[in-house]
């Protein structure tokens, strides 16, 4: 069994076992929350978690793989990246969460303010992931524009509903959806039209880790990046003529 065949093993395990975990508490909250306000805001809460753990899942597996740059990485390798930018999205969806006809805050965010540290990180974090792998993976820019309004509406909620002592994350996020809203700007240029500021927007954007995911938290994925195959060409052709 090569790399490849472990990993997808490993991940399919790990999946039933994430998928079982969110029916049994699924369950559990049906039975025992007889509030119906009080249920809904439960099964949301599992569904962020559960999009939480197959987003984690899925990025360790990458690490795993020891490949950075998705241009050289296998079909399966590749396939293990769609599946986080999947979960990632599903996240920022279930974040952004309304109660059928409501307006303003959903029922999580609006409860964000008294929230742990480790929530804000993660759920900005989430955020930074939906839009890297969206980048990386090519995405079809109306999807990247439609992932940057979620992004800027969450980052509106959070500011709505104050940011209590995480100023910090929420600057994060800010510097995240301009770095992308930059990146994404240049890819509508036509390329005659870059100059070099222009085209360093993507790099600046792909190349923000924020201390805090890496130092404090030790989230994955913030190494993966896209350099295309002829650049490395170019790299190896200098090295031999030197």
């Amino acid at each position: 069994m090569d790399l490849d065949e472990a990993l997808a093993s490993t991940i399919k395990g790990a999946y039933l076992d994430l998928d079982l975990w969110l029916l049994e508490w699924q369950g559990l909250v049906s039975t025992n929350a007889a509030n119906p306000a009080e249920r809904s805001l439960l099964d949301l809460n599992l569904r962020i978690q559960h999009a939480w753990a197959v987003l984690a899942l899925h990025l360790r597996a990458l690490t795993a793989c020891g490949i950075e740059n998705i241009a050289i990485m296998t079909v399966a390798q590749r396939s293990i990246a769609l599946a986080a930018k999947a979960a990632a999205e599903r996240h920022l969806t279930l974040l952004l969460a309304t109660e059928d006809g409501s307006s303003g805050p959903g029922p999580y965010v609006a409860n964000f303010r008294y929230a742990m540290e480790f929530v804000w990180a993660k759920n900005v974090f989430c955020v930074l992931i939906v839009l890297r792998l969206g980048i990386l993976l090519e995405d079809p820019l109306l999807q990247l524009a439609l992932r940057l309004q979620e992004a800027r509406e969450f980052l509106r909620e959070l500011a709505n509903v104050g940011m209590g002592v995480n100023v910090s994350y929420t600057r994060i996020l800010a510097q995240t959806v301009g770095k992308c809203e930059r990146a994404v700007k240049v890819s509508l240029q036509e390329a005659s039209e870059r100059n070099f500021r222009d085209t360093s927007s993507d790099d600046d954007f792909q190349s923000f880790v924020p201390k805090e995911f890496v130092l404090e938290w030790d989230f994955q994925g913030l190494n993966l990046c896209y350099i295309p195959v002829d650049w490395q060409d170019l790299f190896f052709d200098f090295g031999a003529a030197a």
